[in-house]
């Protein structure tokens, strides 16, 4: 959640994750923790996606094709300047080669846990995030 002044609204998170069963228990997990989200299978298909408004997290696996997590969160770097960025890896190392040691997004290593998408997703800690789930 989050408050804007006087009223309360619901994180917005754009997911994208390109193997639908994956996406598809994600997006649960996220919208059971009280968020808004919108699925897409390709980064592609986020990029073709006309919003009405930004997203403030956007989940993201980092091996897709054609358009990699890496890609992808540099065009939501730009696109969505003030959204938060979380690639899913199961190889953090591999991420960090690729793009060096100062990333501008946080990695969440596979097999992910509930909690700890939870937590990310939220800006909170894992002891908070286990009311959420």
């Amino acid at each position: 959640m989050i408050v804007d002044g006087s009223t309360t609204r619901q994180l917005l998170v754009y997911l994208v994750d390109d193997e639908p069963q994956v996406a598809f228990s994600l997006s649960e997990i996220l919208r059971h923790s009280g968020c808004q989200v919108k699925s897409f299978l390709s980064g592609s298909d986020l990029i073709a996606y006309a919003a009405d408004s930004d997203p403030d997290v956007v989940v993201t696996d980092y091996v897709m094709q054609p358009i990699d997590g890496l890609k992808l969160a540099a065009w939501v770097r730009r696109t969505y300047p003030k959204a938060r960025i979380i690639v899913i890896t199961a190889d953090e190392h591999l991420i960090r080669r690729a793009a060096g040691d100062n990333l501008a997004f946080q990695v969440l290593e596979k097999p992910l846990n509930s909690t700890g998408l939870i937590a990310a997703v939220h800006g909170i800690s894992s002891d908070e995030a286990q009311h959420c789930a």
